[in-house]
């Protein structure tokens, strides 16, 4: 006679390995759950590593780079090319790689360029057609700093200020200065010889102009209490940020200080005559072999070289050197004797 078999009882998981077997995607026949749903025999096919998505090999990528080409380029600028893997990967990467090439992945990853905007770029370069560079052309281009027409400049010097286009301060009356504060650039000044001959820099508006009240120094001339002047007229007389002085008659202004004029008395100094000399009778003038300054008038002998240089005219003594001539020859090899021609 044949028993029946006995009726097993259902069997029932502890709460713990039900959690076990779920998390490791086991159904209740021990079976790898595949991710429609379907009983899967066999291990499961890895994720590479860094992908997005899988590659179809069950391990992970060297150094988690990708082998080869990407579905499109990467956004940002590589330090090395990416290591070779087996295949290329068919997906776009999940993260951008850690380093940065030398340049832009070739065309072939293409779809996304390595730069859209400007601000993609390092500091003074440009994004044109996907790549980052110094090259520019507009006043948008650049990131940080103006375009020169052809190329990026950081927009601090005086031949190229700005932030955007560029500009020159050069021949700016305000001051030859390139000043950047609050996004800013203005031409302007910050020490006196940024300002135009005959100006003052006014160190708090930092900006030039004629005025030099409460001491300011003039670039060139001097400072009348009010304005700057030229510095060479003997109603105002004076250095580079000096103050100008009147000069007393018979005084001229030369050389930015007051003095005595040609033919006239040195009052017991010739340091006192515009020309520093004086004749032996103590009558500002020239010397002899001295530059006539523009005149032979100006000369002691009232005769110069055709280079300008004072000299004896014929017909007058050499002081015993036929040098001093004009002409440069005297009646006699020595002794006192008048220049001949």
């Amino acid at each position: 006679m044949i028993r029946p078999m006995p009726r097993l009882a259902p069997r029932v998981l502890l709460p713990g390995v039900a959690l076990l077997v779920a998390a490791c995607g086991l159904d209740a026949a021990g079976e790898l759950a595949g991710r429609d749903g379907a009983a899967v025999d066999g291990p499961r096919i890895g994720v590479m590593a860094g992908d997005g998505s899988r590659d179809g090999h069950a391990t992970p990528d060297a150094a988690a780079h990708d082998a080869g080409k990407d579905a499109r380029k990467d956004s940002a600028k590589d330090a090395a090319r990416d290591t070779r893997d087996s295949a290329p990967d068919a997906g776009v990467d999940a993260l951008h790689d850690t380093g940065r090439d030398g340049k832009i992945d070739a065309a072939g990853d293409a779809t996304m360029p390595g730069c859209t905007q400007s601000s993609d770029c390092p500091r003074f370069e440009a994004c044109i057609g996907g790549t980052c560079g110094t090259a520019c052309s507009g006043a948008t281009d650049c990131n940080g700093g103006c375009c020169d027409g052809t190329s990026c400049q950081p927009g601090t010097a005086t031949d190229a200020c700005g932030i955007g286009r560029c500009f020159s301060c050069t021949d700016d009356t305000s001051g030859s200065a390139c000043l950047t504060a609050l996004g800013n650039a203005t031409c302007g000044c910050t020490v006196t010889t940024d300002c135009p001959v005959g100006n003052a820099c006014d160190t708090i508006t930092q900006g030039c102009s004629a005025a030099c009240t409460g001491g300011l120094e003039c670039n060139g001339g001097c400072c009348n209490g009010a304005t700057c002047e030229p510095g060479d007229a003997s109603t105002g007389c004076g250095v580079r940020g000096g103050a100008c002085s009147v000069c007393a008659v018979p005084d001229v202004c030369g050389a930015g200080r007051c003095c005595l004029p040609n033919w006239t008395a040195d009052n017991g100094d010739e340091a006192n005559c515009c020309v520093g000399h004086a004749n032996p009778g103590g009558v500002c003038c020239i010397i002899i072999f001295a530059d006539d300054q523009g005149s032979a008038a100006n000369c002691c002998t009232k005769n110069a070289t055709s280079a300008g240089t004072c000299c004896i005219p014929d017909g007058t003594n050499d002081n015993s050197d036929p040098s001093q001539c004009c002409s440069g020859k005297a009646n006699s090899a020595s002794g006192n004797s008048p220049c001949t021609g």
